[in-house]
């Protein structure tokens, strides 16, 4: 007869050993607990509750395959939440490079033609554009 535990009022430390131990109802117990405040802490710093959802997901996953490198365990709580925090930022990071780059054109003749707002200077060249005398003057 095998005993069942009670995931919901398990600690953190007693999750982790479980998880660690491939108890797949334990890393169920650990994303339960912390899937929606995680989610909730994420909106409030991505502001996309899309990337948000993708930043749970990316902490739960690589949070919990990597459980065991945690030395604390009955830090598991403020552990999750940097991997999240983590998470947060490299979205954060990635859409402002889609933001930055999307204004470029993809190709030179999508660019627009540059225009000048200062006045033209002249200087004097050796000679003119049209090959005439060489006291003439360029515009630039």
């Amino acid at each position: 007869m095998t005993v069942q535990i009670d995931w919901t009022v398990a600690g953190d430390a007693d999750l982790v050993g479980a998880a660690t131990a491939g108890d797949r109802v334990a890393f169920a117990g650990i994303y339960d607990r912390y899937a929606d405040r995680l989610y909730d802490f994420c909106v409030g710093m991505v502001g996309d509750r899309d990337a948000a959802a993708d930043c749970v997901q990316e902490a739960s996953a690589g949070g919990l395959s990597i459980c065991r490198t945690l030395r604390d365990p009955a830090k598991l709580r403020p552990w999750l939440y940097s991997i999240a925090r983590h998470q947060a930022l490299r979205a954060l990071r990635a859409r402002r490079r889609e933001t930055t780059s999307d204004g470029y054109p993809t190709s030179r003749r999508q660019m627009p033609v540059p225009t000048c707002s200062r006045p033209q200077r002249t200087r004097r060249t050796g000679r003119s554009a049209e090959g005439g005398s060489p006291t003439a003057t360029a515009k630039f």
